[in-house]
């Protein structure tokens, strides 16, 4: 098993050349298939909200025209960010599924509800690369952030905004022992059992012991994943103790399971979720 597809969202805005920077970080090691995609509404669906009370057919034409002329100019965007990244990394292209030499891309257009796209397209990949949005972005980026993680079923890579993501090597894994941070574990196993340390981050509790969290690291040991324990008392900020202690360990990625509004995401890593999604100081992988 490895990650050989990666489906990297793109809205014609500022990050979109990160998030294809993010794609190519996790496709290097496998040789993997990036399937960039610009998602867009259909006009008259942008144009049907602004229609009002006495409005003209001519009037509702204009606006749909404008909805219309907003999307090429960000597919526009789209495209200049995707050849400018492909041609700086020398990506080559494929549209079919081929011998895997080298790292392939393509750029594909759909139209619809774009959160209702990316959840399908996403459910065929391995990977969803997105980038932390910005005060730049448009709002609806946000959305499809929260998309990818909770509706796709698979990982979702986020990128910090303005962050540089290297090829993994080092990896940090927050271990709760709950039933999302094993998701997240068994779908980053190709990516662990590559690397060349794991270290797993645990905050003790009555919830979870040392001898649980040992059996855990031993669990990874059998699948030739080099891993050591970093056991801790959490208390504080959750996400910046997380992510403080995965850089102090070298480590480049944090998986991390994620968990849904409810209470039982307050089981040691509480609240970690949203705090991870609006302000990642470091490229994370998570999984519902």
């Amino acid at each position: 098993m490895s990650i050989n597809t990666i489906v990297a969202p793109m809205t014609g805005g500022p990050t979109d050349g990160a998030a294809l920077d993010a794609a190519l970080a996790m496709a290097g090691p496998t040789n993997a298939h990036i399937h960039a995609i610009f998602l867009h509404p259909d006009p008259k669906r942008v144009a049907i909200p602004q229609v009002g009370e006495g409005m003209t057919a001519a009037m509702i034409d204009t606006l749909i025209e404008a909805a219309e002329q907003r999307i090429q100019s960000d597919r526009g965007q789209a495209q200049a960010s995707y050849d400018s990244w492909r041609k700086a990394n020398d990506i080559v292209e494929a549209d079919t599924p081929g011998p895997r030499d080298s790292v392939t891309a393509q750029l594909g257009v759909v139209q619809g509800e774009p959160n209702n796209s990316l959840a399908k397209i996403g459910r065929t990949a391995d990977v969803v690369c997105m980038t932390q949005p910005s005060d730049n972005d448009d709002p609806e980026l946000a959305n499809l952030v929260t998309t990818a993680l909770m509706d796709t079923g698979k990982l979702l890579f986020l990128a910090p905004n303005g962050g540089k993501c290297a090829p993994v090597k080092s990896v940090a894994v927050a271990w709760n022992g709950s039933r999302e941070a094993a998701r997240a574990v068994a779908l980053a196993m190709p990516m662990l059992e590559r690397a060349d340390l794991v270290t797993v981050l645990a905050g003790t509790s009555d919830m979870l012991t040392p001898a649980e969290v040992n059996a855990f690291v031993d669990s990874l040991k059998w699948h030739g994943v080099n891993a050591k324990p970093r056991m801790f008392t959490m208390n504080g900020d959750q996400a910046g103790r997380l992510q403080a202690e995965a850089m102090d360990a070298g480590a480049q990625v944090l998986v991390l399971g994620a968990y849904s509004h409810s209470r039982m995401r307050e089981f040691v890593f509480g609240g970690v979720t949203d705090d991870i999604l609006n302000a990642a100081q470091m490229p994370v992988l998570l999984a519902h």
